[in-house]
């Protein structure tokens, strides 16, 4: 159960990490792959079109960062006192965003947003999973 907490809160430190960075990041090489995705998705060839599609994905940034925050207050309480309610709200979390980040990613061509959402959804129900016994039959389990 450990090591599931601290994977959990790694992942959580991870979206915190990433979120503050997005923005600085995003005009760099290293989002080169990403932004063409996204500009040939969207039809954003001209300057002023990729300046404001990557104005946006920064946006996201803050977005990232605050729900790794809350994610990782999440395990913490989570694993602290393990209850039922505890466990269907991480993964809640979790099963909430991503088929609605991934759906209109995948319709508009964005593929890799998919990849990366299925990546980050499966690094989170793992943990989970192996810990539910924890948590769906935790002695001082009084929430449903």
């Amino acid at each position: 159960m450990k090591l599931a907490k601290r994977f959990l809160l790694l992942y959580a430190f991870a979206h915190i990490a990433g979120g503050l960075l997005l923005p600085c990041l995003v005009d760099t090489p290293f989002f080169a792959h990403y932004n063409n995705a996204v500009a040939t998705a969207f039809n954003t060839q001209d300057a002023a079109s990729r300046a404001q599609a990557n104005y946006l994905s920064a946006l996201m940034g803050p977005t990232v960062a605050s729900w790794g925050l809350l994610f990782a207050l999440a395990v913490q309480q989570s694993f602290a006192k393990p209850t039922r309610m505890a466990w269907w709200g991480m993964l809640g979390a979790g099963l909430l965003w991503a088929p609605y980040d991934s759906w209109p990613a995948w319709q508009h061509g964005v593929h890799l947003n998919t990849l990366i959402n299925v990546l980050s959804l499966l690094a989170l129900l793992v943990p989970l999973w192996l810990v539910r016994h924890n948590f769906l039959h935790a002695p001082h389990n009084t929430s449903s």
